[in-house]
């Protein structure tokens, strides 16, 4: 209506008063026409939300790609439970450093300052001494003798060496080099683990998006399906109850879809805090294909076996607990063994009366325990049990070592057994695919019919996939009882 009544007034017009008009018009459509460049796209790309859609681009430019081997290698860096294994082996060199000192001699100085209000002097009353013809009383008169000043000064240096203690104290520095080497342990048998989750995190990141793809899919088929059975109920060639049925295999559809948008979510957080960057950091993981990520081969089981023994963390680990009990058990032993010190003392004093400003003193000091209630024995009684239990501990690990190699290289079989025939299905469904496809360009099939073949081809590839997990997870499982870190 506006635009013909424009054409009206502009190209029609009546009398004077129209042609006033007209001029009104044609001078308000000049300025429209010179303000419709600053209304074109270039000048709306500077609106807000121009500006909002240029950020989520950069951002998503921004993602960077992160490989398994880059993943690993940023969580060997800044995980977390890493650092304080790796604080723990700081703590304990600093122990071991402390029980090295005690081989080394102890010096140490005490000085002190009194200042005394009051003396007590020495006091000669005159003849005290006798009288001498030739020069009468001695002394003469009364004589006081002073003991000392007032304020004295003392400093004692003194230096001491055990002797017979050094058995005790060899014990106790094996004790604390063994708890260095058991936090080294800790820090592998951990790098190990963290290896072997942030795989399995970054695989799992993988195969739940993969299932959200396949989701989307399915949701969109059974949205075609839904279309296709209310267009038949309404033209009559099909009851209500399909649509319904189409509608709920829908809403069921969306209701997994949203499943597995949450679960792939939550992984994305887990496989974050694992490598120990911010857990809202954002990385375009490489879909590399699991099968021949570790396709190295692996040792024969008898040799594998042998490996694990020799090197596996969790063993060396318990080896080292039972050095580290022996050690104890000498350390309480020891203490039957008198103590022994030898010591060089050396005093620079001023003001203390009777005494040389400098003197030394060289002593040698035994001290024994002659009746404690029997403490020494029942620690030692303790420290063997200890021993005991470490040594059972030992061949308890060395057996189940044992069986986990044989174990871990079944389910390497089985996997990839599995994985062969979820392979065989790829192949099965991506042919039915193909027909499909053929089927409905002829016309012979309905969209749904080959949005359902489609959609089964994706559950087949996600379901090869986990497939493709397990067997690299149970590669990796073998690789960490050998004491490697599985890349």
């Amino acid at each position: 209506m506006l635009e013909v009544s424009i054409y009206h007034v502009i190209f029609r017009p009546r009398n004077s008063a129209w042609r006033s008009l007209r001029s009104l018009y044609l001078a308000l459509y000049c300025v429209g026409i010179s303000w419709l460049p600053l209304l074109s796209p270039s000048a709306t790309a500077q609106s807000p939300f121009a500006d909002q859609r240029q950020v989520s681009a950069a951002q998503t430019t921004a993602e960077r790609q992160l490989t398994l081997d880059q993943a690993i290698d940023l969580a060997l860096q800044h995980n977390r439970e890493l650092g304080i294994a790796k604080l723990d082996v700081q703590y304990f060199e600093a122990m071991k450093a402390k029980a090295r000192a005690q081989y080394m001699p102890k010096l140490t100085n005490k000085s002190e300052a009194t200042y005394l209000t009051e003396r007590e002097g020495v006091v000669l009353p005159p003849g005290s001494l006798g009288v001498l013809p030739a020069t009468g009383p001695i002394p003469p008169q009364t004589l006081r003798i002073d003991q000392g000043g007032n304020l004295t000064y003392a400093s004692r240096t003194y230096l001491d060496q055990p002797t017979l203690q050094l058995f005790a104290i060899h014990a106790g520095n094996h004790a604390a080099k063994m708890d260095v080497d058991i936090a080294r342990l800790g820090v592998d048998g951990k790098s190990e683990n963290i290896a072997i989750q942030v795989r399995q995190l970054y695989y799992e990141v993988l195969e739940e998006e993969s299932q959200l793809q396949a989701a989307e899919e399915e949701v969109a088929t059974f949205q075609k399906g839904d279309k296709e059975a209310a267009d038949e109920v309404r033209d009559g060639a099909a009851l209500s109850v399909k649509e319904l049925e189409a509608r709920a295999n829908l809403l069921q559809a969306e209701s997994q879809a949203f499943k597995a948008r949450i679960t792939a979510r939550d992984k994305r957080l887990e496989l974050n805090n694992a490598i120990g960057v911010p857990l809202d950091a954002r990385f375009r993981l490489v879909d590399a294909d699991m099968a021949s990520s570790d396709s190295s081969a692996l040792p024969t089981r008898d040799e594998a076996i042998r490996l694990a023994l020799a090197r596996q963390p969790q063993l060396l680990i318990a080896e080292r607990k039972v050095e580290k009990a022996k050690s104890d058990l000498r350390e309480a032993e020891d203490a039957f063994i008198p103590e022994v010190t030898l010591s060089a003392h050396h005093s620079y004093q001023v003001g203390i009366a009777l005494l040389v400003r400098n003197y030394g003193i060289f002593q040698g000091e035994l001290s024994y325990d002659l009746f404690e209630g029997g403490a020494r024995r029942a620690q030692v009684r303790s420290k063997k049990s200890l021993l005991g239990e470490a040594e059972l501990n030992l061949t308890n690990l060395r057996a189940s070592t044992t069986i986990s190699v044989a174990a871990a290289y079944d389910n390497v079989e089985s996997a990839e057994l599995e994985l062969r025939a979820k392979q065989q299905v790829v192949v099965a469904r991506g042919e039915a695919a193909r027909v499909a496809d053929s089927r409905y360009t002829h016309g012979e099939i309905l969209a749904s019919e080959q949005e359902t073949t489609h959609a089964q081809l994706a559950d087949a590839k996600a379901s090869e996939r986990e497939s493709a997990l397990n067997l690299s997870l149970a590669r990796s499982e073998v690789r960490q009882l050998l004491g490697e870190i599985a890349r």
